[in-house]
C-alpha cells in the first residue's frame, strides 16, 4: 500500500514530499500512542514527574524515528512552487499568501542582490536633495526600485524614513546607515560592493 502511495506521489515533487511527511507523521503518531500506553502501565500517578519526563523523551524519539518534524515543510526547487506549499502549511488560500508577499516589500519572489540599498524618500530627505540622489541611484545601477543590478550586486529599494532626518539625504546599505549622501558619495559607497561582487562571481 505504501509503495502504491509513493508511486502516485512521485509524479510531483511537492506532492511526493508532502506525502512522505504525512506517512512519517502517521507512523510517529502510532509509535507514540503505543509507547504511551506501555509506559502508562509502568508508572503510578505518584511518579508523575518521572512519567512526564519519560513521555517527553518517548514523544521526541517517536517523532525522530518517524522522520516527523513539527515545523518541517517540503523544500521546493523553484520559487513558484513555494506559494502553494506555504498556503497549505498555514491553511490559507494561495491568494492570501500572494497578497502578503506582494504587499510587503521585504518578501521577494525573485532572488535579491548580495547587498540591499534603501534610499530614504521621506519629506526631510526630499527637502535636502533626495530626489536627485534617487534619480542618480537608478541611473547608476540601471534599475528602478525593487530591481537588482545586472551584476547581481545591489538591489535598490525605497524606504519612507530612516530616522536620520538631520543628516539627509540618507540611505541604508544592508543594515548600515549613511547620511549626507550626494550622488558622488553614492558612487563611492557602491564601488566596493560591486568590486566585491565581481570577486564572488
Amino acid at each position: 500500500m505504501i509503495r502504491r502511495m509513493l508511486g502516485a506521489f512521485s509524479q510531483n515533487s511537492v506532492r511526493r514530499d508532502t506525502g512522505l511527511l504525512a506517512i512519517g507523521s502517521t507512523g510517529a503518531q502510532i509509535v507514540q500512542g503505543i509507547g504511551t500506553l506501555l509506559l502508562g502501565r509502568l508508572y503510578s500517578p505518584a511518579a508523575f514527574g518521572v512519567w512526564f519526563l519519560v513521555q517527553s523523551i518517548a514523544a521526541f524519539g517517536s517523532a525522530s524515528g518517524g522522520l516527523r518534524y513539527e515545523l518541517a515543510i517540503p523544500l521546493v526547487e523553484r520559487d513558484d512552487d513555494a506559494v502553494p506549499v506555504i498556503a497549505h502549511e498555514l491553511n490559507l488560500s494561495r491568494a492570501e499568501v500572494h497578497g502578503v508577499i506582494s504587499f510587503y516589500h521585504y518578501f521577494r519572489t525573485e532572488r535579491g542582490g548580495r547587498h540591499v540599498v534603501h534610499v530614504c524618500r521621506a519629506e526631510a530627505c526630499q527637502s535636502l536633495g533626495a530626489a536627485a540622489l534617487e534619480a542618480h541611484a537608478k541611473r547608476s545601477l540601471g534599475v528602478d526600485y525593487h530591481g537588482t543590478s545586472a551584476d547581481g550586486a545591489i538591489t535598490l529599494e525605497p524606504v519612507f524614513c530612516l530616522g536620520n532626518c538631520a543628516l539627509g539625504p540618507s540611505l541604508m546599505i544592508d543594515e548600515q546607515l549613511q547620511g549626507r549622501v550626494s550622488p558622488q558619495r553614492f558612487d563611492e559607497l557602491m564601488a566596493p560592493l560591486r568590486r566585491q561582487s565581481r570577486h564572488h562571481s
